[in-house]
């Protein structure tokens, strides 16, 4: 299990290696376009876009890369849903992880309304926050470990 997990993890960092990389050469070649246009405005962004620092840069496509991973998850049980194997597939697990990570994934990006405005008092009371689940998450690793 340990191995496992330091796979993946190492996976996800050469992942995010690679569209550093990208990012680079991508910055590059509009680097050379703006010279041949000579637009000022364009110019001031991508000098913008290159004074990002390292940390930054990795940081957001580390969190890139775990987004993608969020909606594979989703993808996956999607397909284990429409595909569902004779004998191991509980339907009912496989709807309920689907919902799951769907909520989980897209929780903060749901604009609250009026009503929910109130909930949002008894969200930061909950067991459940995302700084629980981290620790929680962290601690089954390290026992796994």
């Amino acid at each position: 299990m340990q191995r496992r997990i330091t796979d993946q993890l190492s996976i996800r960092f050469a992942k995010v290696d690679i569209l550093e990389k990208y990012w680079d050469v991508l910055l590059h070649e509009m680097f050379k376009r703006e010279k041949r246009q000579c637009n000022s405005e364009i110019h001031e962004l991508l000098n913008n876009i290159f004074a990002i620092p390292g940390k930054i840069k990795k940081m957001v496509l580390m969190a890139f890369v775990n987004k993608c991973r969020e909606l594979y998850q989703i993808a996956f049980f999607q397909w284990r849903r429409k595909h569902p194997h004779k004998l191991y597939t509980k339907m009912d697990e496989v709807e309920e992880l689907i919902e799951f990570r769907i909520e989980y994934t897209f929780k903060r990006y749901q604009i609250p309304s009026e009503d929910e405005e109130d909930d949002d008092e008894e969200e930061k009371n909950s067991l459940f926050t995302d700084e629980s689940m981290s620790s929680i998450n962290k601690e089954i690793v390290e026992t796994r470990l």
